[in-house]
C-alpha cells in the first residue's frame, strides 16, 4: 500500500473520531462545542499530525506536538464559535456539528499531508501556512473520501466492522500516543491484504 493510501486511512480514521467527539459534545449547548469540543478535537488533530508525520519518517517530539497543538487551537476558534451557535438548535446540533467537524478534519489532514509531501516541517508551520494548506486540503478531501470508500468496499463485512470499531476507539481522550499509533497500524494492516496496488 502506498503512502497516500495509508494517509487516507489515517485521515479518515481521525475524521471519524473527530466527528464522533463533536457529536458527543454537541449535546451540551454552547459550552460543549465551545470548550470541550475544541480541546478534544485539538488532541485528536495533534494525534493525526503525529501519525501522518510518521509516514514521512518524521517523528515529532512533545515540544513540536504541543507547539503545533497551540497553532491548531488558535486557528480553530472561529469554527468553535460556529459550532457553539449551532448547538442551541435542539435535535440537529449533533449531526450538524459532526458533519462540519468531519469535513474540517479531512481538509486539515490533507493539508498536513500536502505540507509534509512538499518537505514542510510542522515545527516551522505558521498560522498562514495552516490556513493555506487546509484550503488546499479541502480541494483534495472529496476525491480522497471517494478513494477511501473504494478501499473500504474491498473489505469483507467482518473486517469492515473491525475497522469501524477501532476507529471509534480513537475518540477516547485517555489514549496514549503509542496506543493510538497501535490502533492506526492495526487499521492499516486490516486494509493491506485487500488493497494491493493502492
Amino acid at each position: 500500500m502506498n503512502i497516500k493510501s495509508k494517509a487516507n486511512i489515517i485521515i479518515h480514521s481521525y475524521s471519524v473520531a473527530s466527528a464522533s467527539w463533536s457529536a458527543l459534545t454537541a449535546v451540551i449547548p454552547v459550552i460543549g462545542p465551545g470548550v470541550g469540543d475544541t480541546l478534544g478535537l485539538t488532541a485528536i488533530t495533534m494525534a493525526m499530525a503525529y501519525s501522518l508525520s510518521g509516514l514521512f519518517g518524521k517523528r515529532l517530539d512533545k515540544t513540536i506536538v504541543l507547539s503545533f497543538g497551540a497553532l491548531l487551537l488558535g486557528s480553530s476558534l472561529g469554527f468553535s464559535s460556529l459550532r457553539a451557535a449551532i448547538s442551541v438548535l435542539h435535535g440537529v446540533s449533533s449531526v450538524i456539528n459532526a458533519t462540519i467537524t468531519f469535513s474540517l478534519q479531512e481538509a486539515t489532514g490533507w493539508g498536513i499531508y500536502l505540507f509534509l509531501t512538499l518537505g514542510g516541517d510542522l515545527k516551522k508551520m505558521t498560522k498562514d501556512d495552516l490556513t493555506t494548506y487546509i484550503a488546499r486540503g479541502k480541494g483534495m478531501a472529496k476525491e480522497e473520501q471517494n478513494n477511501y470508500q473504494h478501499m473500504l468496499s474491498q473489505l469483507p463485512p467482518e473486517v469492515r466492522d473491525q475497522v469501524e470499531k477501532l476507529q471509534r476507539q480513537l475518540v477516547n481522550s485517555h489514549l496514549s500516543d503509542s496506543k493510538r499509533e497501535t490502533i492506526i497500524k492495526t487499521i492499516n494492516s486490516l486494509f493491506e491484504p485487500y488493497t494491493e496496488g493502492e
